[in-house]
C-alpha cells in the first residue's frame, strides 16, 4: 500500500535498467490505482497486480477481479502473499485466486512459506499441491516465490542452507519448468549469494524495489549473472 502517481517517476529509471537487461524478466507489482498508468509508461518492465479476487465479477464492493486487473494492464498477479494470508486467505482461497488469474490469462506468482522451513513438513507441501491444482488443470505457467515468514521485513534474508533445502523440495514437487523465486529481505548486498543457490531462478524484492536507486542495480546484476550462467 505504497505509491501515488508521483512515484511513477521511479519506474522510468527501472524501465531503463530493464531495457538493458535482455537476460532477465522484470515484473513490478503495483497497487491497483497505478496499474493502468504504470503499464502505459513501461516498455520493458511487465506489470503485476498485488492480488485479485476469487470471482470474475459481482457484488464485491471494493474488490478487484482478475479480468479487471488484466484490463488495467497487469499480465501477472501475486497470489497468496504472506500479508494477504495474514488477512485471512486460506489455501482454498489461494487455489480459487490461482484459478481466477489463469482464466483471465494472467500468470500467477504464488507466494508460499509462512510455515515452510529447512525441515519442511509433508503437510505443508500437501497444501501447496492443493493450491497449485487449478494451475495444473489449465496447464498454466507457474511462478512460485518462497518467502519465509522470519525474513519478511527483517534485516537479513533466510539462511542459504534453508533457502536451498526448501527450493530443492519445491523443485521436486513442481518440476523443472516452474520458476522458483526467493523473497524476504533481498537487497543489493545479498542478491549475489541468493542467485548462486541451486534451484533459485530469481528473486521477489520488497523494500529494495521501491526506489530505482536500489532496485535498478539489482536488475543489472541479475542480468549479468544470467549472462554468465
Amino acid at each position: 500500500m505504497n505509491g501515488t502517481r508521483a512515484a511513477l517517476r521511479e519506474l522510468d529509471e527501472i524501465d531503463r535498467a530493464a531495457r538493458s537487461a535482455s537476460n532477465v524478466d522484470v515484473v513490478i507489482a503495483l497497487p491497483f490505482t497505478l496499474l493502468d498508468a504504470g503499464s502505459r509508461r513501461m516498455t520493458a518492465v511487465q506489470i503485476a497486480s498485488q492480488d485479485v479476487h476469487v470471482e470474475p465479477g459481482g457484488a464485491h464492493t471494493g474488490c478487484i477481479s482478475a479480468p479487471m486487473a488484466s484490463d488495467a494492464g497487469a499480465v501477472f498477479t501475486l497470489v497468496g502473499h504472506s500479508e494477504t494470508r495474514a488477512r485471512g486467505d486460506t489455501s482454498a482461497t489461494v487455489a480459487h485466486k490461482l484459478r481466477a488469474a489463469t482464466k483471465a490469462g494472467m500468470t500467477p506468482i504464488l507466494c508460499v512459506g509462512a510455515d515452510l522451513n529447512g525441515q519442511a513438513p509433508y503437510e505443508a507441501f500437501r497444501r501447496l499441491r492443493d493450491e497449485i491444482a487449478p494451475v495444473a488443470e489449465t496447464n498454466g505457467q507457474m511462478w512460485v516465490a518462497y518467502e519465509p515468514e522470519s525474513a519478511i521485513g527483517a534485516d537479513s534474508a533466510a539462511d542459504s542452507d534453508q533457502i536451498a533445502t526448501v527450493h530443492a523440495r519445491l523443485r521436486e514437487h513442481l518440476g523443472p519448468s516452474a520458476r522458483l523465486l526467493y523473497g524476504g529481505s533481498v537487497n543489493a548486498d545479498n542478491i549475489a549469494q541468493i542467485l548462486s543457490l541451486p534451484n533459485v531462478d530469481g528473486v521477489l524484492v520488497g523494500r529494495a524495489s521501491m526506489q530505482a536507486s536500489t532496485f535498478a542495480p539489482m536488475i543489472t546484476f541479475a542480468d549479468q549473472s544470467a549472462r554468465r550462467a
